[in-house]
């Protein structure tokens, strides 16, 4: 059953764009741009951009761990992204 909205009411509606690669909130560190590295906490553009070098030259990741492999993400970083990034679909 649905219900009328009323005036002045909101209502949010989660989107999933195919030009993301973000799905629930997380971003699938497989395939982000470095734009949307960008994002995470911790992570700036040139680190963004090492996530997408090592990619290139050493494939997708299999853990997220894995991404610690990454320079510049160490122990501290990974604590604070882990829950915001995916290796899945």
């Amino acid at each position: 059953m649905a219900a009328l909205l009323q005036d002045g009411q909101q209502l949010d509606v989660p989107v999933r764009s195919a030009a993301t690669h973000i799905s629930g909130g997380r971003i699938n560190i497989n395939t982000a741009t470095v734009e949307e590295l960008d994002l995470l906490p911790g992570i700036g553009p040139t680190t963004a951009e090492n996530i997408v070098n090592y990619r290139l030259e050493h494939g997708l990741f299999k853990f997220i761990q894995d991404i610690q492999n990454v320079p510049g993400i160490g122990p501290a970083t990974y604590d604070e992204i882990k829950d915001l990034i995916m290796i899945g679909p």
